[in-house]
């Protein structure tokens, strides 16, 4: 039984419905931790913000009468500018990547001006794996990959996902539903 309460992880789903095929059913979709891909650009802006600060301390008190102030705080202001054009960026790459299980494959959308979409039938599903750092471990977030029978590697990536292990047994479940569906109908085609 698919656990309703992590059907839908977060917001509306910016899932083009027009990509299902007959008889194919969301199970389950979500988007990464926007905050997973934030940390980084936040720690540029807050050392920018240190970096631009401190000089204009000393040019107030009067430390300094050298142009060695200055160039630190239009530094300190490059560093603020590059980690909110991270932020903006990665912020955009949120709100348009979803991960979705259907009844019939996995697939990842991402798009901002165009759309890519990668997919996988759950037949086609040769192995699974879940990917948590120590941080992950503490915060409840890691990756899940997907590899595809026939493929050199790793067909799909969903990165900074909630709960990987539930992920991992959500998919496994679809996984075998699949099958078993397929058993009933007499349909052997793997």
């Amino acid at each position: 039984m698919v656990d309703q309460q992590r059907n839908v992880n977060y917001g509306r789903s910016i899932l083009n419905k027009n990509i299902l095929i007959t008889g194919e059913q969301i199970v389950f979709e979500t988007r990464p931790l926007l905050w997973t891909g934030l940390f980084f650009p936040w720690l540029l802006l807050i050392l920018g913000l240190i970096i631009t600060v401190v000089p204009l301390f000393e040019l107030i008190v009067g430390v300094s009468d050298s142009i060695f102030p200055e160039v630190i705080r239009w530094f300190g202001e490059g560093i603020m500018l590059i980690g909110g054009l991270i932020m903006v960026k990665r912020i955009l790459e949120w709100q348009h990547t979803i991960y979705v299980l259907t009844n019939k494959r996995v697939l990842r959308q991402k798009e901002i001006l165009g759309r890519s979409y990668v997919d996988c039938g759950l037949n086609k599903i040769q192995n699974l794996y879940i990917d948590i750092s120590a941080f992950g471990r503490m915060l409840g977030y890691g990756s899940v990959r997907i590899a595809a029978a026939g493929t050199a590697g790793i067909e799909i990536e969903w990165e900074g996902v909630r709960d990987p292990l539930g992920v991992q047994r959500q998919l496994n479940e679809a996984i075998e539903r699949y099958f078993n569906r397929d058993k009933r109908s007499g349909n052997n085609s793997v």
